[in-house]
């Protein structure tokens, strides 16, 4: 007699139990991605200015990029058509990296008197401006000046990183 009373008992307790149970499908978890402060600014199209021994200056294209709150940032070359005095290579960058400055490629500017040739893996300094107001940064480079004689020495190559705000046109700057 006990078992028939034990097995409605069961039976009543899970009907009980399939009552509370939802009978649709549950909604998957919204994803929530948490962003550390506000996200990166978008880089920079502008332009850099590079002036010889002799004080020829060059204007080129730049893509300037700084992540203020990591302090991790890039100044990445571009070769336009319209400027035939500068080449950089395809991969031609310059990097901050959590405070460590490296660079890759090549820069070359031939101008009146001779070509000089930068690489850029021997940057010896790099300035990256947060503010970008009055220039965005400047990096110093040794390279090589050939004359139009073929005869080669040493040089420095100091460039300045223009703000947008002073680009006129495709190369004219105003510092």
């Amino acid at each position: 007699m006990r078992t028939r009373l034990i097995v409605p008992v069961l039976l009543a307790v899970a009907l009980a139990a399939c009552a509370d149970r939802a009978t649709s499908p549950l909604a998957p978890a919204a994803v929530a991605f948490d962003l550390l402060g506000d996200p990166p600014p978008p880089s920079l199209d502008t332009t850099a200015a590079f002036t010889n021994t002799s004080g020829q200056t060059t204007i080129f294209r730049v893509q300037y990029f700084l992540s203020k709150t990591e302090r991790n940032g890039f100044i990445s070359f571009r070769n336009p058509a319209s400027i035939t005095e500068f080449a950089a290579t395809p991969e031609a960058r310059i990097s901050l990296h959590t405070g460590v400055v490296s660079g890759r490629g090549v820069l070359t500017f031939i101008q009146p008197g001779g070509t000089s040739v930068f690489g850029l893996a021997n940057v010896t300094a790099a300035v990256f401006n947060p503010d970008c107001s009055r220039t965005c940064g400047a990096f110093t480079v040794p390279g090589t000046f050939t004359n139009s004689d073929g005869v080669s020495r040493p040089t420095n190559g100091n460039f300045i990183v223009a703000p947008p705000s002073r680009v006129i046109g495709d190369g004219a700057v105003g510092f």
